[in-house]
């Protein structure tokens, strides 16, 4: 069982805010630009070029080891990244299912 006062203080850390805010800047970007729509099926959506970008910053892949091309960060780190592409309506389809459950499991 997680120890919850780790996560809460994880959650309140400079790296974390740093981390959100990294994460937003990105989305508010991707917006301005007109390269994502926000919507509510964020995870239905497929944007494959979204997703390359979203690799290209390491947020895809952030828990596997390094050794197969991961970035071997905290599982509280990619929860946060989730946690705010989910928020700003980003499009996830092209490689949630992939990122979260079938990676790590190979």
């Amino acid at each position: 069982m997680p120890d919850f006062d780790l996560i809460g203080d994880y959650m309140a850390s400079d790296a974390a805010r740093a981390l959100r805010g990294d994460v937003r800047a990105f989305l508010d970007e991707e917006t301005a630009s007109g390269r994502v729509r926000p919507g509510r099926q964020t995870w239905t959506t497929y944007d494959r070029a979204f997703s390359e970008r979203c690799g290209a910053r390491g947020y895809i892949g952030m828990v596997w080891p390094r050794a197969v091309g991961g970035g071997a960060r905290h599982a509280f780190e990619r929860y946060l990244v989730t946690e705010e592409l989910l928020a700003g309506g980003a499009p996830l389809g092209a490689h949630w299912i992939a990122d979260r459950q079938s990676g790590p499991q190979i």
